[in-house]
């Protein structure tokens, strides 16, 4: 990824003498966008709980029930 940043910099004729504190700023915003917070282990993160309130009506997207011939008992007859 550093390699790519410094490749961009170069392209666009960043100045040399702040690109590294380009190259620094660009990898923070970097992790801040991934959500990646290197300070707090993976195993101590919790799950994210979604809520949905239980009082609001949902449409339902299926078509209504229809009954449909039970094939067993063509088979009988």
């Amino acid at each position: 990824m550093r390699k790519m940043i410094k490749r961009l910099l170069k392209k666009y004729k960043y100045p040399p003498e702040e690109a590294a504190n380009a190259l620094e700023t660009v990898i923070r915003q970097c992790e801040q966008w991934t959500d990646n917070d290197d300070s707090e282990p993976l195993y101590q993160k919790a799950p994210k709980k979604y809520e949905f309130p239980e009082s609001s009506s949902y449409t339902i997207a299926a078509e209504p029930n229809i009954k449909y011939n039970n094939l067993s008992e063509k088979n009988n007859e």
